[in-house]
């Protein structure tokens, strides 16, 4: 069992998994989330409501799909739908 390694504690496993938040793509989907609730803010949506989807909606085109359905007058149901055939197809 024992090869030579050593175990780092939990502390730097933590430290070596935070390495990756400096990363090029990381950065990427930050600035993309930035992006997203400036779109939501001028869209007029609480916030309450851009952290539920978050929460529900991981696919950052998916949620832009749902608010620009929204903005557009489209029902909430149809937007929903709209979103899933978006997300299955």
């Amino acid at each position: 069992m024992d090869d030579g390694q050593t175990i780092g504690s939990g502390r730097d496993w933590f430290l070596t998994g935070m390495k990756g938040i400096f990363s090029l793509p990381a950065i990427i989907l930050m600035l993309s989330f930035v992006g997203f609730c400036a779109f939501t803010a001028q869209a007029g949506i609480p916030v309450e409501q851009v952290v539920f989807m978050t929460g529900m909606v991981w696919a950052l085109p998916a949620k832009v799909i749902l608010v620009s359905s929204i903005l557009g007058g489209a029902n909430l149901v149809t937007a929903f739908i709209v979103l899933l055939c978006r997300q299955s197809g």
